[in-house]
This record gives C-alpha cells, sequence and structure tokens, in this order.
C-alpha cells in the first residue's frame, strides 16, 4: 500500500508515487483536536437513514454549514492540492459524507469523472472525520485504474440508487484497512475506489474535498469552468468569518 509519513507528503517522490498509483495515503495530517473543534461545531451530526447520505458545499452561499465545510480549504489540504496539481486550484466540491451505522451502504465501485467529465487535473482528498475500520465502510481503491480513462458504467439501482458504478469490478484492488481520525487519503480522478456496508454500531464520517486545475475544462462543452470558485478565494471567504476555526 502507498503510505507516506505526514512529514514527507509533499516531497517530491511522494508526488511521484501519487501519479504512478493514483492514490496516496497520509496517517495524522491533521491533528485530532481540530477535527474534534470541527465536529462540536458541527453539533456532532448523526444519521437516523440507514444508507449513505451526506452535506455538500453550495459554492453560491459557500457560509452555509461553514463549521464543517471549512476543512476543504484548510492550509495543509489547500497546500497539498497546489503542489501535487502543481498550479492555483478550484474547488470542485466538497461533501461530508455519513454511512449511517448498523447497515449503511457506502457508493459502488467508481470514477469521481464518471460525474461531471474534466478534462485536466483534477483529485479526491478523502479525510478521516472518526476512526474508520473496515466495518466502518472504509475506502477501497484500485491502485493504477487513472490510467486507462473513464471506464464503462452504468447508474446503480440497489446498493446506492442514482450513483454510477463501473460495469466490471477491478482484478486488483486493495482496502485502506482502518483509518484513524485526521488520516488522509488522496486519490486521482480517475481512481477507482469504493466504499462498503457499515456494518458497525456507529455511524462513519469522512470529508470528500474536490479539487481541479485553475485551468480544468468541463468534457461536455470544452469551456474552462470559471463558476468553481478558486480555493484561495473561498479560505478568503472564510478568514472574514467569526466561526472561522483556526487550525493548530
Amino acid at each position: 500500500m502507498n503510505v507516506v509519513d505526514s512529514t514527507r507528503h509533499l516531497s517530491r517522490e511522494t508526488i511521484d508515487s501519487y501519479y504512478k498509483f493514483g492514490y496516496v495515503v497520509i496517517p495524522s495530517l491533521l491533528s485530532k483536536s481540530y477535527i474534534d473543534r470541527l465536529m462540536r461545531a458541527n453539533n456532532n451530526p448523526n444519521s437516523e437513514k440507514k444508507e449513505w447520505n451526506g452535506a455538500g458545499l453550495n459554492a453560491s452561499k459557500p457560509n452555509e454549514d461553514l463549521s464543517i465545510h471549512q476543512i476543504l480549504v484548510h492550509p495543509t489540504i489547500l497546500n497539498l492540492a497546489e503542489e501535487y496539481l502543481e498550479q492555483p486550484v478550484r474547488v470542485h466540491f466538497g461533501i461530508f459524507a455519513i454511512i449511517a451505522a448498523n447497515g449503511g451502504n457506502g457508493l459502488p465501485w467508481h470514477q469521481d469523472n464518471m460525474y461531471t467529465k474534466l478534462l485536466g487535473r483534477a483529485m479526491n482528498i478523502f479525510i478521516a472525520l472518526c476512526d474508520i475500520t473496515p466495518e466502518m465502510g472504509t475506502l477501497w481503491i484500485a491502485p493504477k485504474s487513472h490510467v486507462h480513462g473513464v471506464l464503462d458504467y452504468q447508474t446503480n439501482t440497489t446498493t446506492a440508487p442514482g450513483h454510477r458504478e463501473v460495469t466490471e469490478a477491478p482484478k486488483d484492488s486493495l482496502c485502506i484497512g482502518t483509518l484513524k481520525k485526521g488520516d488522509v487519503v488522496v486519490f486521482d480522478r480517475q481512481t477507482l475506489h469504493r466504499s462498503l456496508t457499515n456494518s458497525s454500531p456507529s455511524d462513519r464520517y469522512a470529508y470528500a474535498a474536490q479539487f481541479s486545475s485553475e485551468n480544468i475544462r468541463n468534457a461536455e462543452d470544452g469551456m474552462v469552468m470559471r463558476e468553481k470558485i478558486l480555493a484561495r478565494d473561498l479560505l478568503a471567504t472564510y478568514l472574514k468569518s467569526d466561526s472561522y476555526i483556526q487550525p493548530k
């Protein structure tokens, strides 16, 4: 498994391995105390639904749910995105994701580019907001699947209705295993990934921060996606808020 020490997460060797394998795991990138402060500000949310659900960033009203979405532009996360994508970045999407306890389903094998197809570099930074054991629906990755482009897919009608899923499961895949609060998994937008059923008695909390390069284009119309806010501009907006939690 492609795991690196948090002190070396911006090294050239680590970035090269990210591009080679399509992912990298970085333990303890964010502090547990910071995440605890965020979760307290978010009133320790829980889910009564027995399924996957989440709260997405409203880009037109970014201060809504600032208590949780500010992790999207935590300086460490933002610096990582800019270094890996090698230019200023846009916030493509941010979602606070919950898999409910006692049977909640995750998402099937998919690539993020099975949704909006982007032309250019883009990534997903998965942040564990609690300790996530395999039985809680931890992340699975298919290494090097990013090199094949967008694979054939269909719409899921069973475990995650409406979501996309690959028509043929990857032959080579791995379970990331237990993630501790503050651990991060970075993966390319083309990398196949999934999460399974949460059979534990605890909800599973995570945040998925999706970034794209500043000059990213929508494959449908070929246009630069300037409607996506620049991450530095979003951080500047959050810094003005009294609800912003200073990282320590």
